[in-house]
């Protein structure tokens, strides 16, 4: 019985995982199926997603957390009827950011267009 303790209190997890409550998005067959989660916990390798009737959800998806803007290829670990272990199967691509357009002018209205002038 002492070897059943000893090997559950061991972490077998690569990264720590740090609690969390944000809202997500499982997605499947090219995105044409999808499904609401809540991730209680994440690291950079997985998360723990709380999910209603995980049984019609694929062992890879596609996992949106927000305010993320990209999807991330994740793959199931374990189930429960109601929560699901995951991890990611790519690793988390920063976003491009474009330079900014802005040049500090002020924006003002065209010379031929009033401001009043609104068009239904």
């Amino acid at each position: 019985m002492s070897e059943i303790s000893e090997y559950t209190d061991q972490e077998r997890r690569a990264a720590p995982r740090t609690r969390a409550l944000k809202k997500g998005v499982i997605a499947f067959k090219d995105r044409y199926c999808s499904t609401e989660c809540m991730i209680r916990n994440e690291s950079d390798g997985g998360a723990l997603l709380m999910v209603s009737q995980n049984q019609v959800i694929p062992n890879t998806f596609e996992l949106k957390v927000y305010p993320d803007r990209d999807f991330r290829i994740a793959e199931a670990i374990w189930r429960t009827p109601d929560a699901m272990g995951i991890r990611y199967v790519e690793p988390r691509v920063a976003a491009p950011t474009a330079p900014s357009q802005w040049d500090g002018a002020d924006r003002r209205v065209p010379q031929n267009r009033r401001q009043d002038d609104r068009r239904n």
